[in-house]
C-alpha cells in the first residue's frame, strides 16, 4: 500500500500540486481509485454475460425518455 501511496504522490508532485496540498490529494486518490474499481466490478456483474452494449444503451435510453423530467 505504501508503493502505491508513493506512486500517486510522484504523479500528484508532477501535476504541480501545491507541496501543503500533496498528502491529502495522493490520500483522496488513494482512497477513490479503490472504490472506482470496486463500483465498476459490481456494475459488471448488473449485467448478463454477452449483453450487447449498443443495445443495452438503447434500452436504457427509451425507459429515460419516458421519465417526467421533473
Amino acid at each position: 500500500m505504501l508503493r502505491i501511496f508513493e506512486l500517486i504522490g510522484r504523479h500528484v508532485q508532477a501535476l504541480g500540486v501545491p507541496e501543503t496540498a500533496e498528502f491529502t490529494s495522493a490520500s483522496a486518490l488513494l482512497n477513490y481509485i479503490p472504490g472506482v474499481g470496486g463500483l465498476n466490478a459490481a456494475n459488471a456483474r448488473t449485467l448478463e454475460h454477452g449483453t450487447n452494449r449498443a443495445d443495452f444503451r438503447t434500452t436504457v435510453s427509451a425507459a429515460r425518455a419516458k421519465l417526467d423530467p421533473r
